[in-house]
């Protein structure tokens, strides 16, 4: 029986007998499960009006308000939720993650810490309190929380990505290494794992390695601008500037409107002294300025004082 069919026979079993709640309860999963949201909303309140202490039917319409893009109904109705059945684990964490995507830190946090208090083996709740934790420079907790995350899912590959990321933070580089590299096996197109590795290398100084992460990156991702930037260091450093030069320009030739490349291409010019060329690449650089993230003014001061002393 498909999804249409069993709709119809639970409404024609609710027009039978209206006082059904547990048939008007099913059907609105299914009004849930098939995206139908407003339908299923309906249900869900009008459920809760009938049984107000009902925790679950609050917690659904919180669902149902984050789908819609609603943050504050749905933290209300978790709110609620939570105050029925304060020890749900399931409650607590969703209005904790709700709180999360808010930018509201400390609540998240918080609650989060309640989830585990509920459940110590919660792997999302372990990674997301540890990633919070990062952010208010908490790193020997969000360690703790990260390690616990991937002793429980050895296939979280976003956590091993923050644990390195901790750890170098930390200057335990050898760590941040050996993690970074743990997310490739997971996950070998996680370009930002291949770029991180190339930074740790290239402070290192061990360009033979960065170069070759860094090329990685960019053939996963041939759009990401930071990584055009560390290609060209490394090359500048290794006095390979003329390669520089050349893979830009391919890099422009294939990417067009990555504005950036332009003005890359301009200061690996301007850096040997071929002035009309570092000029011309300026200019087209700004020509293209809805797609630059390199500041305006910076490239046009950069332009003036070349073009005065030319």
């Amino acid at each position: 029986m498909d999804t249409t069919e069993k709709i119809n026979n639970l409404k024609e079993v609710i027009k039978q007998n209206p006082g059904n709640y547990l048939v008007k309860k099913e059907l609105a999963f299914l009004y849930l499960d098939e995206g139908s949201l407003n339908l299923a909303l309906d249900i869900f309140e009008n459920l809760s009006e009938i049984f107000p202490n009902d925790g679950e039917l609050f917690f659904n319409i919180g669902i149902i308000y984050e789908k819609l893009k609603k943050p504050q109904e749905a933290l209300s109705v978790y709110k609620k939720a939570v105050q029925l059945v304060p020890d749900d684990a399931d409650f607590n964490y969703n209005l904790a993650f709700l709180y999360d995507q808010m930018g509201e830190i400390e609540k998240a946090i918080a609650l989060y810490k309640k989830v585990l208090n509920i459940d110590k083996e919660d792997a999302n709740t372990h990674f997301n309190l540890g990633c919070l934790l990062s952010k208010i420079n908490n790193s020997q907790d969000a360690i703790k929380h990260l390690e616990r995350a991937v002793e429980l899912n050895s296939q979280d590959a976003y956590a091993y990505f923050y644990l390195a990321y901790e750890y170098k933070k930390n200057g335990q580089k050898k760590k941040a290494v050996e993690y970074y590299k743990k997310v490739i096996a997971i996950n070998p197109e996680y370009s930002w794992a291949y770029y991180n590795l190339a930074c740790i290398y290239l402070e290192a100084k061990n360009y033979a390695l960065a170069l070759q992460f860094i090329e990685q990156t960019l053939s996963i991702n041939p759009n990401d601008l930071d990584a055009y930037k560390t290609l060209a260091t490394i090359l500048v450093t290794t006095r390979k500037t003329n390669v520089a030069i050349e893979q830009i320009s391919q890099a422009v030739n294939d990417n067009p409107d990555l504005a950036d490349l332009h003005y890359i291409l301009a200061k690996l010019h301007a850096k040997i002294n071929q002035k009309e060329e570092a000029i011309s690449c300026y200019k087209k650089a700004l020509l293209n300025v809805q797609n630059l993230k390199t500041p305006v003014e910076k490239i046009k001061q950069e332009l003036n004082k070349l073009t005065i002393n030319v």
